[in-house]
């Protein structure tokens, strides 16, 4: 008969080899875990809708008049009071000084002083809530509403115009100007409408699909990407003469905003904290993270190419210093 003991010392041998196998595998799991998002945003409880930089300086602004500012590469928030209490959906700046916000019930705001201090400057056209704003200089910009109107100005906002009605009716997301002549927004129903002489004319092109188009960007006068509701993303290499389906990802989640730092390397988010980059013009395109984050991502941009700012429905602030290798 075996003595106990020698039954015994195996048996705590093993125990002991499992209890550290545990222990390492949760170390790990907790070495890989999600991060957290920056921590000195303001506001928290706030949706954001758009976020916008320069160089050190970045706006952010969401519902109930929500503008907050960093002046530090985000890290560190202010809150800037709008003076309005509605919902602000889109915020573009040409200057570090001089910028516009666009919200609901037609609702334009802008500044010349970084934020300090904002002033209405415009609520006409049918009160539509504007979705996208975007300026080519002080002096001339866009914006498009809720029912397809498309307004212009060439003097910094002091007058606004309808630039045409020819699209009234569905909805316009997303205005995108790559030079002072030739642009493009895209909207409901897979609508993707252009310009080649500022602004004066607008043409259909062949999306080639119906779903509701959020955003719009173009790296180039010839290559840009548009992404939907239902997480397709569109590509074109010849200005949007023809536009190719290129998600390959998966996501059928809604995709809310679209952003290049070169011809290579992009990015997509949207709803549920969907994140997805792509380092090949979008031939495939890969979730990058599950961050801590519940809610729906609404908009992307970055400063430079390492610096880049994510803002959501989750009342979050994400940062990367390094190209998108690590948001915080």
């Amino acid at each position: 008969m075996k003595n106990s003991n020698s039954l015994v010392k195996p048996f705590l041998i093993l125990t002991v080899v499992f209890v550290t196998i545990i222990s390492c595998k949760k170390k790990k799991d907790e070495d890989v875990s999600p991060p957290e998002p920056t921590k000195n945003y303001p506001l928290q409880g706030k949706v954001l809708n758009s976020v916008y930089g320069i160089s050190e300086s970045v706006w952010a602004v969401g519902d109930a008049g929500t503008i907050v500012y960093s002046n530090d590469g985000g890290q560190n928030w202010n809150k800037q009071n709008s003076g309005v209490d509605k919902n602000l959906n889109a915020v573009f700046f040409t200057s570090l000084s001089k910028g516009w916000v666009v919200g609901d019930s037609g609702l334009i705001l802008t500044t010349d002083n970084a934020g300090s201090t904002w002033s209405i400057q415009s609520v006409k056209h049918g009160g539509n809530p504007l979705n996208s704003v975007f300026f080519t200089s002080s002096s001339q910009g866009w914006a498009v509403s809720n029912y397809g109107e498309i307004i212009k100005t060439s003097d910094g906002g002091l007058n606004w115009d309808t630039a045409t009605t020819q699209f009234q009716g569905p909805y316009l997301g997303s205005v995108y100007f790559i030079s002072a002549t030739q642009g493009w927004a895209v909207g409901e129903n897979g609508r993707i409408v252009t310009t080649k002489d500022g602004g004066n004319k607008w043409v259909t092109q062949t999306s080639g699909t119906y779903d509701l188009l959020r955003s719009v960007f173009f790296i180039s006068a010839s290559q840009g990407w548009a992404v939907s509701w239902a997480g397709l993303i569109l590509t074109t290499n010849n200005s949007g003469d023809t536009w190719t389906p290129q998600q390959s990802s998966g996501t059928t989640m809604s995709l809310h905003s679209v952003y290049f730092t070169s011809a290579s390397t992009g990015w997509a988010v949207g709803d549920f904290g969907v994140v997805l980059t792509t380092d090949n013009g979008g031939m495939n395109w890969i979730p990058k993270y599950n961050l801590k984050h519940v809610g729906d991502f609404k908009s992307i941009y970055f400063v430079s190419p390492l610096h880049g700012y994510i803002v959501g429905g989750g009342q979050e602030m994400w940062v990367t210093d390094d190209g998108g290798g690590t948001w915080y």
